[in-house]
């Protein structure tokens, strides 16, 4: 990596050419073209680093949304390091009435799952009983599983192609 003064004299260059947004000790590219022109001329598997540099320094940082952290890990090809942000992630769209994102972010959950990733913070069963059976919502809003109504599962579950998306449907 760059050292402290390396870094440290990129960011004023940055902000010197009003090409960087700060807010506090946080300091972010202000244009996502930007972004996009870094990633163009990462060689192959550098990006991957990029996004788990990321993941853990927002990670550390107080009053980052989860999905921003489980994006990155997700980006870094880290599904281990994905599990736990992605299923906070959930819980906090759950929370917010974003019934349609919640589910999606279950339903990553559950692959990751599936695949063998597991987090010993998380009660997988008892955390989706409590979405599935405490947001009936779910079902009146027309939230959909690749394109199938949720409602439609529970009478189908093979639907879908998600396996572990329906068996926590009809676990209930």
């Amino acid at each position: 990596g760059l050292s402290d003064d390396t870094v440290d004299d990129a960011l004023r260059v940055l902000a010197g050419r009003r090409l960087l947004r700060s807010s506090g000790d946080l300091a972010e590219l202000a244009h996502p073209l930007l972004v996009d022109a870094i990633e163009r001329r990462l060689v192959p598997g550098e990006g991957a680093q990029v996004h788990a540099r990321i993941a853990e320094a927002l990670g550390a940082s107080p009053g980052i949304q989860p999905g921003e952290i489980a994006d990155h890990w997700r980006a870094a090809g880290r599904p281990d390091r994905e599990v736990a942000p992605r299923a906070a992630a959930a819980r906090w769209a759950n929370d917010h009435f974003a019934y349609q994102e919640a589910w999606e972010g279950w339903l990553r959950v559950l692959e990751l799952w599936d695949a063998g990733h597991r987090s010993n913070d998380i009660e997988l069963f008892k955390e989706g009983i409590r979405f599935v059976r405490s947001e009936r919502r779910v079902f009146a809003l027309g939230v959909t599983v690749e394109g199938v109504p949720v409602e439609a599962l529970v009478d189908n579950p093979g639907a879908t192609g998600s396996a572990g998306a329906t068996q926590i449907l009809v676990r209930q």
